[in-house]
């Protein structure tokens, strides 16, 4: 089978799928945005990587535009790039994740009008996350541009011929505002690669060379998007100020990032460090740098925003603190593994509190740690992943389409 992995972040869990489909016969072209501003997985050929499998970065080949709709227009272009190279691969089904709406919408085209099954893996509801990135902008702008990609998401997602949402949670959200329905779905958590991600030293090379193996550390990475609250990583280093040898390090580029330093600078806050993203073949070192990880997900978000970065945390056994509605799905693994702690969002103090204690305590650090780590083990089996998606595959090549054919507005069309 021919088959299109298409994720426009770049991140390891959708690689490590692709390579494990490409070692099981298929020939697998995964394709990425080079200029998507996101912590890229090793996305190099590997000696080991089988010849039937492709990995292939696409840039538009322009600085990213400042502008709303000078963004939109580019993703749109974008999406020409994306879909000219899928359909010269002619797969059997392209697989399609992390796409802004207007790459979404140019790929599934393409596919659709040349019969090629297509799958939307719904990470993040894009619409969401956009009305949070224009939230406070004219209301002009929130209302026509909100409802035009709420719509247009809608109709992307009905078209599909498989969703894969990433919580159970997500298939009521789904059918009641969505009118996306159950046998249309496939339930796939997120996870990390084990063999990626392992515990390890944190006197290692990079903490070393950083000079952090001699500190505490609580340490975020990632992207610090419109569902995650920076300024939490700055009461947090506020907080930890009068700790002597304990920093708080941010791993993070883009607007969000941009804010920690500002402030690290203007409240002479010389615990909090701002990095900028790192080459993936050292994430393990990094993580293993910390003391304690930090995650973040606004009130708002509720259950629509599951921050990847948290399977990645528990891989590494290290405790981990994240910020968070009590329903969300990081929140969720977080309990079922005992590998940290929870905390209401916009609680400081009791972001403080927990991230502290881990601090403080040596031995409840490793007691967490490795419950974290036990439980990437029982639930990050790749193999068994695979196998899902393969199925998935066969049963869309081989038998009757599933998909919706909605009649929405002119304007969603």
């Amino acid at each position: 089978m021919r088959i299109v992995v298409n994720d426009h972040l770049g991140h390891a869990p959708q690689v490590q799928l692709s390579r494990a489909l490409a070692s099981r016969g298929h020939d697998v072209l995964h394709l990425y945005s080079s200029d998507a501003q996101s912590p890229k997985a090793d996305l190099r050929r590997r000696p080991e990587d089988p010849p039937n499998l492709a990995v292939e970065g696409l840039s538009l080949g322009a600085r990213p535009s400042a502008s709303f709709f000078g963004q939109r227009f580019q993703e749109a272009r974008f999406s020409r790039i994306v879909a000219r190279r899928v359909l010269e691969f002619r797969p059997d089904i392209a697989i399609a994740c992390n796409n802004p709406l207007d790459v979404q919408r140019g790929v599934q085209t393409a596919c659709q009008r040349a019969g090629i099954p297509f799958v939307s893996w719904l990470q993040d509801f894009q619409s969401v996350l956009l009305d949070q990135s224009i939230e406070g902008r004219s209301a002009l702008l929130n209302i026509a541009a909100g409802s035009y990609y709420h719509a247009l998401e809608q109709r992307l997602l009905q078209r599909s011929d498989a969703v894969i949402p990433i919580a159970d949670d997500l298939l009521a959200i789904l059918a009641e505002s969505w009118n996306v329905y159950d046998r249309q779905c496939m339930v796939v958590r997120n996870w990390a690669p084990l063999d990626s991600v392992m515990p390890s030293s944190k006197d290692n090379a990079w903490s070393r060379t950083q000079g952090f193996a001699e500190r505490r550390v609580a340490l975020y990475v990632g992207t610090l998007g419109p569902m995650e609250n920076p300024m939490a990583l700055v009461g947090l280093a506020e907080r930890l100020r009068s700790e002597s040898d304990a920093l708080v390090v941010v791993v993070a580029e883009g607007e969000g990032a941009g804010l920690v330093a500002r402030e690290a600078q203007s409240r002479a806050l010389d615990n909090l460090r701002v990095l900028p993203f790192q080459p993936y073949e050292i994430y393990s070192d990094i993580l293993a740098s910390a003391d304690v990880l930090l995650g973040l997900v606004d009130a708002k978000a509720g259950v629509l925003f599951v921050p990847s970065k948290v399977t990645s945390y528990l891989c590494a056994g290290r405790p981990v603190v994240l910020s968070a509605p009590w329903q969300n799905l990081a929140a969720q693994s977080i309990r079922d593994s005992g590998g940290g702690r929870v905390v209401a969002p916009d609680d400081h103090a009791a972001f403080g509190d927990a991230t502290l204690a881990y601090l403080n305590d040596a031995s409840l650090r490793r007691e967490t740690g490795a419950l974290a780590r036990a439980y990437a083990e029982r639930t990050y089996d790749i193999s068994s992943i695979a196998d899902r998606f393969e199925r998935l595959c066969e049963r869309l090549t081989a038998g009757p389409r599933r998909r919706r054919e909605p009649q929405l507005s002119a304007a969603a069309q």
